[in-house]
């Protein structure tokens, strides 16, 4: 989980991940939760889908639920 925070709170300024992510500070913690929970499934993501994939393959829907109940809004 804390390369996941690390990564999250690495994309989460005020732009997007390699020009190419949303703003994570701009999502809502269920527009983040439901992303992340696609991430993991592979039914959600544009350009960075394979890399976040990896991401959060190994984490469980409650744990992606629980991470993002701290970022967003």
């Amino acid at each position: 989980m804390v390369k996941l925070v690390h990564l999250v709170m690495v994309q989460t300024g005020l732009k997007k991940a390699l020009g190419k992510s949303k703003v994570v500070s701009e999502m809502t913690h269920a527009d983040i939760a439901h992303s992340l929970k696609g991430y993991k499934t592979g039914t959600y993501g544009g350009p960075m889908k394979g890399l976040m994939k990896g991401q959060v393959a190994k984490y469980s829907d409650a744990d992606l639920e629980a991470f993002a109940q701290t970022i967003g809004k």
